[in-house]
């Protein structure tokens, strides 16, 4: 969201690194102090709401962009919030499979690439 707000609303917004750090000493959502959480959590609802505005205008003009938004986002709502009330397991093994292929996927991309 943060740089949607810089492309389209010209504004530079506290990033959760900002508030939260980065890396292993990350702190998470809960543990930052309410001075720094409230207005953090109000810009982004501030930053959210014009975006809103200055986005919607251009999503109902095109056709297309209309149809994704609201036959596959809108839908996936309702998943995405099931999914993070539930959880969702995951394979270790798996991921570092899929993870080691999508790395030998992407040297392969860049040494062709230069």
């Amino acid at each position: 969201m943060d740089s949607l707000a810089a492309k389209y609303l010209g504004r530079q917004t506290v990033t959760f690194e900002d508030i939260a750090g980065k890396g292993a000493k990350a702190l998470s959502f809960s543990k930052i102090h309410l001075e720094q959480a409230g207005p953090y959590a109000a810009e982004d609802a501030d930053i959210t709401r014009q975006l809103q505005q200055c986005l919607w205008p251009k999503l109902s003009v095109e056709p297309d962009l209309r149809s994704v938004y609201e036959t596959i986002e809108q839908p996936l709502i309702e998943v995405l919030v099931a999914m993070e009330r539930a959880g969702v397991r995951v394979d270790r093994d798996e991921l570092a499979i899929q993870g080691k292929a999508i790395g030998e996927r992407i040297a392969a991309v860049e040494q062709a690439a230069f």
